[in-house]
């Protein structure tokens, strides 16, 4: 490797000058500042774990995806990929020292080795929280109120996003009620639609002519279509060509081709496929969805599942946030340890085509890890989507920008001392810069400027021998001689 390539980033992981940084701290401190208000209790966990962690409930698509880690032990270990893994350990191990129902959180950095596009990188935060301890459905509604109730402290428009809600057990005892006997690869296959949706129209547009690389890059508009609802679908359809509005026109035909397509490599014959297409294109708010599966024959073993939905759908109201949730049959998270109710939130313009945040309830990971049944509910919130998302829509986006509330500068080296010492003593209250260094007047007051002080406080030879000092207004350049000892109140005054 070349000495300029090693000055450059690994591909999908990624540097944070202070810049960048102040706008995921942004998206961070809002994760932890909601969670803390539900009374969610902070924890972490190691960085590496035995890969043995995730062979055993995580799925094989995750595995997949983990970077590999040999210690001087010969352990085969992975960087976390996840967080849930982690907390179900933790939990198997200890959890009978804390009361129930237990409610954490934790906002670890993780690392998957996928593909990198707009939207996904291979180190990310990821806020997790959970409520275990609980099988009641309020526990559920609660988790998803949390998630949207971050969502909207960023800003937001409640509907700039959509939280699609669905129940596996529903998709489960529905597909084995057709004679479906591997009902989880079946249920990864109905995952994956929207992406065997856009291999089909990246092809498409490659039989018509297009280059492969701009058929990729195309079919993101597409996907961005699909995804998008309201106000924000009718405004971008005035904005695509009409050969582009064709494939959402036809859209059904097009997931029916293709889900045929992978359902027949399962085995699964045409008079199934219908079956299990028709239950998954039932999608809508509260009122629509509960009329449209009136028509749906479901055994008795899913009514328990469609019982709990209306539950959910009750409870989310009450926390105020049924305005935002979509229920969907598609919906089904990949991850093999859910059990019952599952959701994932959506841009609804479309232009963030990745999920903001998903989650549901895995009743039985606690157990298999060798712990004692331990009931729970949760999500992941990554970063790089929630940013993304937060930029384009947050009316209220405001990173850190580092200003100091005062700058003080010392005349001459002998005064830098004393600046030291009046420095340490005022940031007990605010954000305070010193420079002891050897500078020019002019230099001290433009690096108040640039650090966006509110005050400058000037202190020279005389200032220390009459215990003053000059105190300076950056914002019209007004200035003031202060006694020091008067000097912490008279800011007080000042600075709100």
């Amino acid at each position: 490797m070349s000495s300029r390539d090693i000055l450059q980033p690994l591909p999908g992981l990624r540097e944070f000058f202070p810049e960048f940084w102040a706008e995921i701290d942004f998206v961070l401190s809002k994760m932890r500042e909601v969670a803390l208000r539900y009374n969610y209790q902070e924890y972490e966990g190691a960085s590496l774990e035995p890969i043995e962690l995730y062979q055993a409930k995580s799925g094989e698509a995750l595995l997949g995806e983990v970077y590999h880690v040999y210690d001087s032990e010969d352990r085969h270990l992975v960087l976390r990929p996840e967080q849930t893994p982690t907390l179900a350990k933790m939990l198997a191990r200890d959890q009978q020292r804390y009361p129930r129902p237990i409610r954490w959180f934790s906002i670890p950095r993780l690392f998957r080795d996928e593909g990198v596009q707009r939207g996904r990188t291979k180190e990310f935060w990821q806020l997790n929280a959970d409520l275990l301890g609980e099988k009641s459905i309020a526990a559920d509604a609660e988790i998803i109120a949390l998630a949207v109730d971050i969502i909207r402290s960023t800003g937001v428009e409640n509907r700039s996003f959509n939280v699609l809600v669905n129940h596996r057990s529903l998709l489960n005892s529905y597909l084995k009620s057709l004679g479906i006997e591997d009902t989880a690869t079946a249920i990864q296959t109905i995952d994956r639609k929207m992406k065997f949706v856009q291999a089909w129209v990246i092809k498409d547009l490659v039989q018509k002519g297009m280059e492969e690389s701009k058929a990729r890059n195309e079919s993101m508009v597409i996907r961005k279509l699909l995804n998008s609802s309201g106000s924000y679908l009718e405004e971008l359809k005035e904005q695509v060509s009409d050969e582009y509005l064709s494939y959402l026109e036809n859209i059904t035909s097009i997931e029916g081709e293709v889900m045929s397509s992978e359902f027949t490599k399962l085995g699964i014959d045409k008079v199934t496929q219908s079956k299990i297409t028709e239950l998954t294109s039932i999608k809508g708010g509260k009122d629509e969805f509960f009329k449209m599966i009136e028509s749906i024959n479901f055994p008795e073993e899913s009514q328990t599942a469609v019982d709990e939905l209306r539950t959910l759908a009750e409870f989310l109201e009450g926390f105020g946030v049924l305005d935002s949730v979509v229920f969907d049959l598609s919906l089904a998270r990949g991850l093999d340890y859910y059990t019952g109710i599952v959701f994932e939130a959506f841009d609804a313009s479309g232009d963030v085509v990745r999920a903001l945040c998903g989650g549901g309830r895995y009743d039985d990971l606690v157990q298999v890890l060798g712990g004692q049944a331990l009931s729970g509910v949760g999500f992941g919130m990554g970063d790089v989507a929630l940013l993304e998302f937060v930029r384009k829509n947050s009316k209220s986006f405001e990173p850190e920008d580092y200003a100091v509330d005062i700058y003080i500068a010392p005349i001459k080296p002998a005064q830098g001392p004393a600046a030291i010492a009046l420095a340490q003593k005022l940031r007990r209250e605010y954000r305070v810069m010193c420079n002891p260094f050897k500078w020019k007047m002019k230099k001290h007051l433009n690096a108040a400027d640039r650090y966006g002080a509110k005050y400058s406080v000037i202190i020279g030879p005389r200032d220390l021998e009459n215990g003053t000092c000059n105190l300076r207004k950056m914002k019209n350049g007004s200035s003031e001689d202060i006694e020091l000892a008067k000097l912490p109140e008279h800011l007080n005054s000042l600075i709100a």
